[in-house]
């Protein structure tokens, strides 16, 4: 009888933890290529490079009436060292329900949510992309998606000044169907004067091709273009990428092939030509796992 108890004990012991946190999942991505880049007029580099690498805790907690608390923990591990954790990604609680969702915390900007539609290489593609990718000390209100709209707009707060109640904004506004998409998306700084940035993004599915067009007007940066184009062939997917901006053109070229269905291999190569110089070529070998 004594030894049924003990077994109860401990299944008990065990088993809560796991429905306390039953709204919770953990999650992460390994992220490294060998990087061989040529840089003009100087020697070829060997590299092993992480490129973004992570670890996080995600879920929501129900609290009846159709509210939720929707939460977010990401951290950023070093998989080419042993540095470890290197730095915090996200950090976010909100509430959601039939009004949209509040997130505050460091979280993903409108301006990337909208205008990323077309980062879709692995280790190349963007080489001249305006805007930031995540905002600290931010609050995004997330609208309810209807008809295919959605929209975010975020208010950062406290951020490089301090002296300001808001330090900057940024708003994003889509629609999508089956077959394609369109994004607009703005960047505005309330600190630094001409530092703003405008942006749309159109792409679409035919088939099994994927196009992308992305242009972006910074006042700080000027003009750049991005045209992306995906061809799809089972679990084989092939790339290219041609970017215009002021200060020169970039080219991408890129093989992705799935392994299972949390893995890939990738082989990518960028050409960058500078107009102040600078220019350089860089290929990459790229293995990813999620779990």
């Amino acid at each position: 009888m004594n030894k049924k108890l003990l077994t109860l004990a401990v299944a008990g012991t065990l088993v809560a933890p796991a429905i306390a946190n039953a709204d919770a999942s953990w999650y992460g991505s390994i992220r490294n290529s060998i990087m061989i880049t040529d840089p003009d007029g100087g020697s070829t580099n060997v590299d092993i490079r992480d490129h973004s690498s992570r670890i996080g805790v995600k879920g929501s907690q129900d609290l009846g009436n159709g509210l939720k608390v929707p939460y977010r923990f990401e951290l950023k591990m070093d998989s080419d060292s042993s540095s470890g954790v290197e730095s915090g990604r996200l950090g976010r609680i909100g509430l959601a329900g039939g009004f949209g969702a509040i997130h505050i915390g460091q979280l993903w900007g409108p301006y990337y949510n909208y205008m990323g539609a077309n980062d879709v290489f692995n280790t190349a593609g963007y080489a001249f992309y305006r805007g930031n990718f995540r905002l600290s000390n931010a609050i995004r209100y997330d609208m309810p998606s209807t008809g295919g709209f959605s929209g975010q707009i975020a208010l950062i707060t406290d951020g490089a000044e301090g002296d300001d109640v808001v330090d900057g904004f940024q708003v994003g506004l889509g629609f999508k169907t089956d077959m394609f998409g369109v994004n607009l998306a703005y960047n505005g700084d309330q600190v630094a004067d001409d530092n703003d940035t405008f942006g749309i993004a159109l792409y679409g599915s035919f088939g099994g091709a994927d196009l992308g067009l992305t242009y972006e007007d910074s006042d700080a940066s000027g003009d750049a273009t991005h045209f992306i184009a995906a061809f799809n062939n089972g679990p084989n997917v092939y790339r290219i990428s041609l970017q215009t901006a002021d200060e020169g053109d970039a080219i991408a070229l890129g093989w992705q092939h799935k392994l299972g269905k949390k893995s890939r291999v990738a082989v990518e190569f960028q050409t960058t030509d500078l107009d102040a110089g600078g220019d350089s070529n860089q290929l990459a070998f790229f293995i990813r796992t999620d779990f």
